[in-house]
């Protein structure tokens, strides 16, 4: 009898410290999870005035301060450099395509998309080989854009490009207004002027693009 009442004893000190460590237990694990759970990502907003009174001189400076996620806000200028967006998702806002000027001195990409999910509105490009090149990546969008007298094209889309929709922008003054090459599928052109171009919109090996509401004329060779 004295042992059986040494084990009931025994058992039930057990299971009083059982009951005492376990909420201790439950708040620590509680708080790990707490504390590893994700932040969530807010925009900030950078602006660029080529003189003063923005937080940077140049497009490409805030580019690479920029996360993913910012919106870069450009003042009216003409900014003469070739802006790179690669690992980063952003937005470049300009203040009106006929005030904020991307001019790329007769060389390389005025704006060149190497990230996806990228958004691009109201800038003019020009001087460049290219204005704007779309370069293997998707979801993004250049919108109430200008791209003129650029040596080769207003906008290319280089390498597998999908997703990626063009809408209401001017391309004029270029050998291509807006061209697709070889396996850029599955991409939106909607509401585009096209005009005093050798070729207005040219396609070459690339399918299931959808091309609506385009106004191309003036053209040496137009796709309407």
């Amino acid at each position: 009898m004295i042992l059986k009442r040494e084990k009931i004893i025994g058992i039930s000190v057990l299971i009083m410290f059982f009951c005492q460590i376990l909420p201790i237990m439950g708040a620590s694990v509680s708080s790990g999870l707490e504390s590893d759970s994700p932040i969530p990502m807010t925009r900030a907003t950078h602006s660029v005035n080529r003189t003063d009174g923005g937080d940077f001189t140049t497009i490409q400076a805030a580019v690479d301060a920029a996360a993913s996620g910012d919106i870069i806000e450009v003042d009216a200028g003409t900014y003469r450099e070739h802006v790179i967006i690669t690992g980063k998702s952003l937005t470049i806002k300009g203040e009106d395509p006929s005030t904020t000027i991307i001019d790329g001195d007769e060389i390389g990409v005025g704006i060149n998309l190497m990230s996806s999910n990228n958004r691009i509105e109201n800038m003019r490009v020009r001087n460049s080989e290219h204005g704007i090149k779309i370069s293997s990546s998707e979801n993004n969008i250049i919108t109430n854009c200008h791209l003129v007298y650029n040596s080769f094209t207003g906008i290319r889309f280089s390498g597998v490009c999908r997703y990626n929709s063009i809408t209401n922008s001017l391309c004029s003054r270029n050998e291509y207004g807006i061209r697709l090459y070889d396996g850029c599928d599955l991409n939106t052109l909607t509401g585009n002027r096209c005009e005093n171009n050798s070729y207005g919109i040219y396609i070459q090996n690339s399918d299931n693009n959808t091309i609506t509401d385009n106004i191309c004329k003036y053209n040496e060779v137009s796709t309407p």
